[in-house]
């Protein structure tokens, strides 16, 4: 009777034991399982926001392109032009794929479908803070601590880039890329964790452009 007794113990001990250990291993695994949701984005969200942050740099990249007074910037500037546009075509198809219209561009944002644009909207026409000797008043700051980019914002850049010239344009260029490649890089880099094969594969393959370009835009001397 006793043996039986100090079996019966056993069992309830050892079955006690399992479901603490159960109950331990799914608390253990919850906060693994958020954080990995965190780090994520939707296959639509990192398409919206890839595609304005690629579409800036190809935008501001003409400009560069075409006005840089350092020679070796209106070069890299070129060369970003002709990668971006590539990145372009392959996040359209993506977008077409999945069904996301990736970009909500307006006439009011002074951007057109097409990347053209328009002539500036009234509430982007004061620039006057950009005119100063060293081109760092570029609305980095707003841009570096935002979570998100829109097609406005962008078109605020275009504007801003338009109105400076010299050495202050080439400043402010810089300023302006770097933001946006480190803010790409971090987008795309929630993309190489999604569950989409096909968005995973994009991701990985553009974060090795954009931190070269984030490379050599820091190492730039202006």
């Amino acid at each position: 009777m006793k043996k039986n007794l100090n079996f019966l113990k056993l069992s309830i001990s050892i079955s006690l034991l399992v479901a603490v250990s159960a109950s331990s291993l799914k608390a253990y695994s919850n906060p693994i399982k958020s954080s990995a949701i965190q780090d994520s984005l939707s296959s639509s969200l990192f398409l919206q926001q890839a595609t304005i942050l690629t579409n800036e740099a190809l935008l501001t990249s003409k400009i560069v392109a075409e006005k840089a007074n350092n020679s070796q910037l209106k070069s890299l500037g070129q060369q970003m032009v002709d990668k971006n546009i590539q990145v372009m075509d392959e996040l359209r198809k993506l977008g077409k794929a999945k069904n996301v219209n990736a970009v909500n561009t307006s006439p009011q944002s002074g951007l057109r479908p097409d990347g053209r644009i328009d002539s500036a909207p009234i509430n982007l026409q004061d620039t006057s803070r950009l005119n100063n000797a060293t081109g760092e008043a570029v609305g980095s700051a707003k841009t570096a601590n935002s979570t998100t980019t829109s097609d406005v914002d962008v078109a605020k850049e275009v504007v801003m880039l338009k109105d400076l010239n010299g050495s202050a344009f080439d400043k402010a260029y810089q300023t302006i890329a770097v933001n946006n490649q480190t803010k790409l890089i971090a987008v795309l880099q929630k993309g190489t964790m999604s569950a989409d094969s096909e968005i995973k594969k994009f991701a990985k393959k553009a974060l090795t452009l954009t931190k070269s370009n984030l490379k050599k835009l820091e190492k730039m001397s202006l």
